[in-house]
């Protein structure tokens, strides 16, 4: 597949009216649909490759709310563990769940033919192996550095594991034939790993459809929560430790 007059990621990466439509695995280590960070990343992925035409097979985790695009086929991990549910960041519970997209993820790839491997998170080192294996492109969607997230998380003090985790992140980034990333944070981690001349800065937004307010009632809201004209501070995030809660309580001040 990759001796085609067409490269498969420059198609899906840079031109926005395809020549052809591709056929993509992607890898997505999350419970999807659930509405939290990188499942909404993923899905704005999944309606924009829809809506260019490609054919997409998702694999990912067996929680989450079913999400319909054209072309778009979901395929879920079995619950054998009856985990119901993760939490954000890294954690032990999605280890088995890793093990067993890893191996739909492999079944399809023997099942299947596909132009591009198209993966998430900590599905890339998967993806990297894959792609190795049957010679086909890589695209990595790096939403977050996975070292940081260790420290980040205070997930564990051990420098092995950071050890290991910084060897495979830089695996995934020089395998890859293209990545994605979401902030310029991220984009300068991988411009001073040497890899600027693959990446693309493509900035989370949420574009899920809303009811529409008139001015009054915006007016009339606005009032109800500052009725002497007070500055409202409006915080739209999580909750986790690394989003930095205390510092923004701390400000208001």
């Amino acid at each position: 597949m990759c001796g085609r007059s067409s490269n498969p990621v420059l198609i899906l990466m840079k031109n926005k009216t395809p020549s052809r439509s591709l056929k993509i695995l992607m890898l997505a280590p999350e419970p999807f649909f659930q509405p939290r960070g990188t499942p909404i990343s993923i899905y704005f992925r999944l309606k924009a490759l829809s809506d260019l035409g490609h054919r997409v097979d998702l694999i990912t985790y067996h929680l989450g709310e079913d999400k319909h695009f054209p072309n778009v086929k979901i395929f879920r991990i079995p619950d054998l563990f009856g985990i119901k549910r993760i939490k954000i960041g890294p954690s032990f519970t999605k280890l088995p769940l890793d093990i067993l997209l890893c191996l739909k993820a492999f079944w399809k790839m023997i099942t299947g033919r596909y132009d591009l491997i198209f993966s998430h998170e900590e599905g890339g080192w998967a993806g990297s192996v894959l792609a190795r294996t049957w010679r086909v492109p890589h695209v990595y969607d790096m939403h977050s550095s996975l070292p940081q997230q260790l420290n980040n998380y205070e997930f564990t003090r051990s420098s092995l594991i950071a050890g290991i985790f910084q060897f495979l992140e830089r695996m995934v980034l020089s395998s890859s034939a293209g990545i994605i990333v979401i902030c310029p944070d991220l984009r300068r981690t991988v411009i001073k790993e040497g890899f600027e001349k693959k990446t693309v800065l493509l900035e989370n937004f949420i574009d899920f459809d809303h009811p529409s307010r008139s001015a009054d009632e915006i007016r009339s809201k606005k009032i109800f929560i500052a009725p002497q004209n007070e500055k409202i501070i409006l915080y739209a995030g999580n909750f986790q430790p690394y989003q930095g809660i205390m510092l923004l309580l701390e400000t208001l001040a």
